[in-house]
């Protein structure tokens, strides 16, 4: 498997990133020590401007996003404090009770990206009936 592993990952940097000046011995030494740039510095500075028009287009970050990040970040605090042999974990607080697992709390997460609301409108909506105080909708944005 290693071997496998190890020459796919020969395969892979020859495939893009080609063999090295240095390696090629067919070529002359005077040719071989030029360093010959990918890319002109006019050709950096074009992708540099496109590179950021495009960063530029994405926006600031919507709730979903955020909803998004922060479940994500949950999930992988979750699954750090599970067991980690430092201090005891979350999962000693079922010492009597059914075995917890990671998995138990990867379906959780899992199940709170599906209901975890996409737009503000439904904060809004509630918050019109009376089901959340303004100072809960502050708090969620």
């Amino acid at each position: 498997m290693m071997c496998n592993i190890f020459i796919s990952w020969i395969y892979l940097q020859l495939l893009f990133m080609g063999i090295p000046n240095k390696y090629k011995f067919w070529m002359k030494k005077s040719s071989r020590n030029t360093s010959n740039a990918v890319f002109s510095p006019t050709m950096e500075a074009k992708i540099e401007t496109m590179l950021r028009e495009k960063y530029a287009l994405l926006g600031s970050i919507t709730a979903h996003e955020l909803g998004v990040l922060v479940i994500f970040c949950g999930a992988i605090l979750v699954w750090i404090f599970h067991d980690p042999k430092i201090i005891p974990g979350w999962s000693n607080l079922f010492r009597g009770g059914p075995k917890v697992s990671i998995s138990s709390a990867t379906l959780l997460f899992a199940t709170l990206f599906f209901v975890v609301p996409r737009n503000r409108e439904f904060y809004t909506a509630l918050r019109r009936l009376g089901i959340v105080n303004m100072h809960m909708y502050r708090c969620i944005f």
